[in-house]
C-alpha cells in the first residue's frame, strides 16, 4: 500500500511511503500513476524556484515546497488526481491531509 500525506503549514510537504502493490514492479498501473503525478508537482517546484527540499528512493519520495498561491493549486491539482485513484483503488491507496 502507497501512504501519502500532505501537511501545509509554513511550507507543504508531500510524503509518498512505500509501492501500492496493485501489480508486481514495473507493471503497477497504480504506482506509476502516483509517480507520474508527484514527479511533475517535484519539477514544477524545482524549475520554478518553490523547491525547498525533497529525498527520493526506491519505495518514497518527500518534498517541501513553498507554500504560496501557486504551489496550492498544483497541490489541489494532486490531491483531486491522488483521492480520485484512491476511489478506484481504495485497497491500495491510503491518505491523510492537514492544515496546520
Amino acid at each position: 500500500m502507497t501512504k501519502i500525506k500532505i501537511i501545509t503549514k509554513k511550507n507543504i510537504v508531500i510524503d509518498i511511503q512505500g509501492h501500492a502493490g496493485y501489480d508486481v514492479l514495473g507493471k503497477d498501473i497504480v504506482c506509476a500513476a502516483i509517480s507520474a503525478i508527484s514527479q511533475y508537482i517535484l519539477l514544477l517546484a524545482y524549475n520554478t524556484d518553490y523547491l525547498v527540499k525533497h529525498t527520493i528512493d526506491d519505495a518514497s519520495l518527500k518534498m517541501e515546497i513553498k507554500n504560496c498561491p501557486s504551489t496550492r493549486k498544483w497541490v489541489e491539482v494532486f490531491k483531486t488526481v491522488i483521492w480520485d485513484l484512491k476511489e478506484q483503488y481504495p485497497d491500495y491507496i491510503e491518505t491523510s491531509y492537514l492544515d496546520l
